[in-house]
């Protein structure tokens, strides 16, 4: 009987296999939760960059928009006075 295990030795074994596998799982789903974080904050940055382009964008779209209505204006002044 010297080389069997007790019941209790048994349960113990058990509960630290478990104990192992369990903290396996969580290094696994800690490091999935950071790549996850880190994909979430690099896509938040290239967002950003996306919307301050586009903001930027929006800003010539508009100067053009007022140089081509002062123009109009001018042109339709000087049709009208002609």
């Amino acid at each position: 009987m010297r080389g069997r295990l007790t019941k209790k030795q048994q349960e113990r074994v058990a509960l630290e296999r478990t104990q192992t596998n369990n903290r396996q799982r969580l290094d696994q789903n800690e490091a999935v939760c950071r790549e996850m974080r880190e994909n979430i904050e690099r896509a938040r940055r290239e967002h950003d960059g996306e919307v301050a382009g586009m903001q930027a964008l929006g800003g010539r779209l508009e100067s053009q928009v007022a140089a081509y209505h002062e123009a109009l204006e001018a042109r339709m002044a000087t049709a009208t006075s002609g």
